[in-house]
């Protein structure tokens, strides 16, 4: 069952290149409507979302209401929607409604304060582990990549393009903006242009179909997976040696990258270089022209993930809480069995229940809407590692899109057609 045999067959349209370190194709295009059915997928080999095994996920119960100990949300935002549209909508109660109101908004900044004091407990002990990870750091033989080297404080073009395909430097070059630093030519992430003309220029390939959902390029070399899964590694055995039992960071194998010695750039680098040119010309309807908002963690799937701690063997279906995501794939083929990503419709559309699998490349980046249902399926064998990098628009989409709305495709939604509460028009 070979996930890209499907794919051909689906009549999706395929664009294969060859490039000097990725033997693999450099950008693959994904138009997920029509789709295929479950049941041709499944009679080629791929995987449906159905028969994913479950995987944890982080996030509360599927089919209960309010997380515990916190009131209902839908009578919350009831009540924060009556403040901004009524400002006086106090006065039609008596004292005891408006106590109630109080204390259901004080319950969530009172879990909202929790979740800070304990972001701020593991931010201490992960810079500790930082700075321990970095004084201890040695020149080794297989370590000849400047960019992820700890001690460097400033990035070349010519260091960031050791750890780029042909592709990954040509769309590097065609967006950025150099200035001369430190006797080299630094790379300024503020600075860089975005236009079609300079995507396509770039990848070698015409871009611009307004049905695309889904959109894979080739961008890292072999020799830059390779070295951050070791850092990664590396990072995680220290972590776990530095904490006791108990601790929530005990045998976790998930880490924000800003953590991460000598991998602190790649967030940056996700957003400035490759999701903001290829969103702002290719996820419009998602929100997604201005992302100002990146995360970008590492994910650790791997065979029989419940009998050792770290890592998980698959991810149930889900959307993400992000305008547009990358999906970094730094395992080769070779190390893994299973795991395919597996892509239904975006929330909101038809076919919700249609099913395409990906057989994931090492060094390629896959993007795809927030809202794109997808999950993982069962790592049969190995381990699969991946950087996860989440982007949003917090300054402006987030800003005049209820949730709602965007998770659900509506279009009237928001501040231009006035057909949700978030609108500037309702009243």
């Amino acid at each position: 069952g070979n996930p890209r045999t499907v794919l051909q067959e689906a009549q999706y349209l395929t664009l294969m290149r060859r490039g000097t370190f990725v033997p693999a194709a450099s950008a693959l295009l994904l138009s997920l409507s029509p789709q295929p059915s479950m049941s041709s997928l499944n009679s080629a080999g791929a995987r449906g979302l159905s028969s994913v095994p479950t995987g944890k996920i982080n996030e509360k119960p599927r089919g209960q209401g309010a997380v515990a100990q916190l009131p209902s949300l839908a009578r919350v935002l009831h009540t924060l929607n009556s403040i901004e549209r009524y400002p006086n909508f106090l006065h039609r109660h008596d004292d005891t409604y408006a106590k109630q109101v109080e204390d259901e908004l004080e319950a969530y900044v009172s879990k909202l304060r929790e979740i800070r004091e304990r972001r701020e407990d593991r931010a201490s002990i992960l810079n500790g582990v930082k700075e321990k990870y970095r004084s201890a750091f040695e020149d080794q033989e297989g370590r000849k990549l400047a960019a992820l080297d700890p001690r460097q404080s400033i990035l070349t073009f010519e260091m960031l393009s050791q750890c780029l395909s042909e592709t990954g430097k040509r769309l590097l070059s065609a967006q950025m903006k150099r200035h001369s630093q430190s006797g080299g030519d630094a790379v300024d992430v503020t600075n860089t242009t975005h236009s079609l003309a300079d995507l396509e220029g770039a990848l070698d390939m015409p871009l611009g179909d307004p049905k695309l959902n889904v959109v894979e390029v080739e961008m890292f070399d072999e020799r830059f997976c390779e070295e951050a899964i070791r850092r990664c590694k590396e990072f995680a055995s220290m972590v776990d040696a530095e904490v006791e039992e108990g601790s929530e960071l005990k045998g976790r194998s998930t880490f924000d990258l800003r953590y991460v010695p000598g991998l602190e750039w790649v967030p940056d680098f996700m957003l400035d270089f490759v999701a903001k040119p290829i969103a702002r010309e290719l996820f419009k309807r998602e929100g997604a022209e201005n992302l100002d908002w990146v995360q970008t963690y590492v994910a650790r799937y791997k065979h029989k993930a419940g009998e050792t701690r770290g890592g998980r063997d698959s991810l149930v279906e889900h959307t993400d809480d992000s305008e547009v995501t990358c999906n970094l794939c730094l395992s080769g083929e070779e190390e893994f069995d299973g795991g395919e990503l597996c892509f239904g419709a975006a929330r909101g559309e038809k076919d919700e229940g249609d099913v395409t699998a990906l057989r994931l490349t090492r060094g390629n980046v896959v993007l795809h809407s927030g809202r794109q249902l997808h999950s993982v399926s069962e790592v049969t064998r190995g381990e699969r590692f991946v950087f996860i990098t989440w982007t949003r628009d917090y300054e402006g989409f987030r800003s005049r899109t209820c949730p709602c709305c965007f998770l659900n495709g509506r279009k009237e939604g928001g501040s231009k057609g006035g057909g949700c509460i978030c609108g500037s028009a309702w009243n």
